[in-house]
């Protein structure tokens, strides 16, 4: 009875506002409005599809609207214009869109729909292009403040980038060129090595590798071995690394410009061999039994079988700790530290019996088909041995020289040297 009440208060109600919309959108339409006539035919129609008169009203407004924006379109396209088009193009699809969910069909001259059908390739060519013209645009602002910024590595890149679409470009060529001369950078790596770093020469090939990996055209390595004296100097402040002043001690070496420093610490290594531990499958096994007929029987019956588990594990970490210094004044440009972790886990099962005839429990169910079965029972085969130590460190030095160069490549594509 409520309910009853309620759509009896309800519906005078809507057919109130859709038809003040109507009439909202029939004044509109009288003053040329179409924009905000059609707005309000199509609320109208929202509350009420059926609504004749304000259907026949939007079909007359979006038909007015199509052929203003069909007058603006091939204006554009006169002019060339094909930004404009493109736009235009877009708006006429979104209200044949949107008069389609009405069921209204806006019927165009033959002449204008062929000449459409013609254009959408070419709208979408040139939109493409313009597009692509934008992008090189905003490449070419971000070069311009990159080199204004002393950003040269990232300049350089940018202007190549630059030239290798425009060739014939001289403003592109003669910035590539500074950029070249202003932001070239001879570097070498020093590691210091003490009694609780002895793995440290081993992370500076590692450095090495990942720094030709990348491979700038403005760095330059200098392979240096007698680097010792700078090397005495720098690790006098390299302990507190990140408290110490943002300048180091002078130091001089011919040759070298800029000085990355490396230091491996607190290198551990950890194997942990598990208990083993207990744990259940089945085994079938057949009998014969008499049946209530009295005759023989295949009985099938899986029964417990206990195996166990034992899993190994071993762990490396290390903490890697660099920092770029500028040789000639000492300036330290950037230092950070960089935590690395590998591990290794294996899991040996072992069983007195045959393990061909051993089924696995999954979710507490008997599993007796199917490639499940299989891994469990290689399970039991010859097991990999872990990683060795020596094995582990060679994946730390990686990833840690991998995180290091990465910010390291940050820095010199943001920050002016």
């Amino acid at each position: 009875m409520r309910l009853l009440l309620l759509i009896g208060f309800l519906l005078p109600l809507t057919v109130f506002c859709q038809k003040r919309d109507y009439k909202k959108g029939l004044a509109f339409e009288k003053e040329g409005e179409v924009l905000l006539a059609i707005d309000h035919y199509k609320q109208a129609l929202y509350k009420n599809m059926y609504y004749s008169g304000a259907k026949a009203g939007l079909k007359r407004c979006a038909e007015a609207r199509m052929e203003s924006l069909l007058s603006e379109y091939f204006m554009a396209r006169q002019k060339g214009d094909w930004k404009e088009a493109a736009k235009i193009f877009e708006t006429v699809e979104t209200l044949t869109d949107e008069m389609a969910y009405f069921s209204i069909e806006i019927d165009l001259p033959a002449y204008q729909e062929a000449r459409f059908a013609a254009d959408r390739q070419k709208i979408q060519e040139k939109s493409e292009a313009l597009s692509a013209s934008g992008r090189q645009e905003e490449m070419e602002k971000k070069a311009f403040i990159a080199f204004e910024n002393g950003n040269y590595f990232l300049a350089y890149d940018l202007y190549s980038s630059l030239l290798a679409s425009e060739p014939e470009n001289k403003d592109y060529a003669r910035y590539l060129d500074q950029s070249k001369a202003k932001g070239r950078m001879s570097m070498a790596v020093a590691d210091l090595q003490d009694q609780n770093s002895r793995h440290t020469e081993a992370l500076k090939t590692a450095m090495l590798s990942a720094i030709a990996q990348w491979s700038h055209p403005l760095l330059t390595m200098i392979e240096r071995e007698d680097l010792n004296a700078l090397i005495r100097e720098q690790k006098r402040v390299f302990t507190g690394l990140f408290e110490e002043s943002s300048t180091a001690s002078p130091g001089m070496l011919k040759g070298v410009k800029h000085l990355l420093i490396v230091r491996l610490e607190d290198v551990r290594y950890k194997r942990n061999t598990g208990k083993p531990i207990g744990q259940t499958a089945y085994e079938k096994v057949r009998s014969k039994v008499f049946d209530e007929a009295g005759n023989w029987r295949i009985n099938e019956r899986y029964l417990p079988r206990d195996f166990f588990e034992k899993s190994d594990h071993a762990s490396m970490t290390a903490s890697l700790h660099y920092k770029l210094l500028e040789v000639e004044t000492g300036k330290i440009l950037t230092a950070n530290k960089v935590l690395g972790t590998v591990e290794d886990e294996k899991v040996v099962s072992t069983y007195n019996g045959n393990t061909g005839t051993l089924f696995p429990v999954r979710n507490g169910e008997i599993v007796i088909t199917g490639e499940y079965v299989n891994e469990f029972r290689a399970s039991f085969g010859p097991q990999k041995a872990l990683k060795s130590e020596t094995r582990l460190f060679h994946e730390l030095e990686q990833q840690l020289a991998a995180a290091a160069i990465a910010h390291l490549k940050e820095f010199l594509l943001g920050v002016s040297l």
